[in-house]
């Protein structure tokens, strides 16, 4: 069954990868975006972009480091620099009641 299990999460991660990069680091990203971690089981880094004018946001979003381990134990990433879920809002746009703004 481990063997089924560590199928499963390559072939998710290779469906992730197809859509966004893989990072660990904001800085792996274009300048247009920051790493994200979703809050789930093996979670994959990956680069998005930063939220636009009028997008939702989260004022507590912040950066931080982060790692995870597989089903087995072993070392499934370790991150620094990475934002839950989202990236914040662009450059010159701040987070005011769940939406970016203009600064």
């Amino acid at each position: 069954m481990g063997t089924y299990w560590m199928l499963a999460i390559c072939l998710v991660i290779w469906a992730i990868s197809a859509v966004s990069p893989m990072c660990r680091d904001s800085a792996d990203c274009a300048p247009d975006g920051c790493c994200t971690v979703a809050n789930m089981p093996y979670p994959t880094p990956t680069c998005n972009r930063y939220r636009a004018e009028g997008d939702t946001c989260n004022p507590s979003n912040k950066a931080f480091n982060a790692s995870s381990s597989a089903p087995d134990g072993s070392p499934w990433y370790k991150a620094t620099n990475v934002f839950s879920n989202i990236c914040p809002c662009a450059p010159g746009l701040t987070c005011s009641s769940g939406k970016c703004t203009r600064v």
